[in-house]
């Protein structure tokens, strides 16, 4: 494939039309460009918000980056919503772990369910188990600062990985 692509309509359907997984981050940088210059940019648009929550974690990235480089007005909102849920849910592991300790009252578990249903936006039970087995649920790509995994039924351990 080549990459010099002509500033057409028809290159954006052309690269459109040949997203593969494998070359994915490439196809997108190369749509993003040409709809930046201001071709297509709706299409462009439209196709990178097709991976912008895909479950993997490369597409969404350069869905995410192709967003930030697209540089138009629609991109704003999308990538607002797509920071803020990232950074919601960044902040679920370590409530979990908390709302395991045995030594909580259960006003304070309460309180931790709570703050979870409000981060997540799930109405689970103030069971903490039913949160370690929703969070063990989640793809591992929604959140890069933790690893996290259920050491026993009902408990789940988290390491730092940057």
């Amino acid at each position: 494939m080549e990459a010099d692509y002509r500033k057409t309509p028809e290159a954006v359907g052309q690269l459109i039309s040949r997203v593969e997984p494998t070359r994915l981050y490439f196809l997108l940088s190369h749509l993003t460009i040409l709809g930046n210059r201001g071709v297509e940019p709706g299409k462009v648009f439209d196709t990178l918000m097709r991976y912008a929550r895909d479950p993997e974690g490369s597409a969404r990235a350069a869905a995410i980056n192709g967003l930030g480089l697209l540089g138009t007005e629609s991109t704003i909102a999308p990538l607002l919503g797509i920071f803020r849920g990232d950074m919601r849910l960044k902040a679920v592991p370590e409530p979990v772990r908390f709302s395991q300790d045995s030594s909580l009252d259960p006003q304070t578990t309460k309180w931790v369910c709570q703050a979870l249903r409000e981060i997540t936006k799930r109405s689970l039970s103030e069971d903490p188990a039913a949160w370690v087995s929703w969070l063990a649920a989640q793809p591992t790509s929604m959140d890069q600062w933790f690893v996290v995994k259920v050491v026993q039924p009902g408990r789940i351990q988290q390491t730092h990985t940057k």
